[in-house]
């Protein structure tokens, strides 16, 4: 008797669905650090909400600015930063 199991089946949709939804995150991510980087421009200051340290380096960004009260500025290296395991 052969049934085909569900991974067969419905395996390789799934696998498609979760890579498009990653690259889709990606997307959304660089594209909010853009708009937040396009406001801090514009405005010329502070824009907030930031996007968060883990959004950005997911969006791309591995080298980042720190500005402390727009004298100091802090570089930080996205490889320095640990993430979680995927």
């Amino acid at each position: 008797m052969g049934t085909k199991s569900r991974e067969t089946i419905y395996g390789a949709s799934i696998r498609a669905s979760a890579e498009r939804a990653s690259e889709a995150r990606k997307e959304a991510d660089r594209l909010a650090c853009v708009a937040w980087n396009q406001r801090m421009l514009g405005y010329k200051g502070p824009a907030q909400p930031s996007p968060a340290l883990g959004d950005a380096l997911n969006g791309g960004f591995r080298y980042l600015e720190e500005l402390r009260f727009c004298f100091e500025v802090g570089a930080l290296s996205g490889s320095l930063v640990s993430s979680a395991p995927e």
